[in-house]
């Protein structure tokens, strides 16, 4: 019986860790082309050199 747990511990540790792994890989790119300018961009006040702040995101809203 012990040695039941024993290797359903080990087993459980390793999927765990796994998935800890898993969560931190990634890459995500953006892609797009930028034109010449077509219209004057102000953006709430910072001029055509803007900083936009996009919110934290969970990755169940993905």
């Amino acid at each position: 019986m012990k040695k039941s747990a024993l290797v359903a511990s080990i087993v459980l540790l390793m999927g765990v860790s796994s998935l800890a792994n898993s969560a931190s890989t990634g890459t995500i790119t953006f892609n797009g082309l930028i034109t010449d300018n077509t219209c004057n961009v102000d953006v709430n006040g910072q001029g055509s050199d803007a900083i936009v702040t996009l919110p934290t995101v969970s990755a169940n809203q993905l």
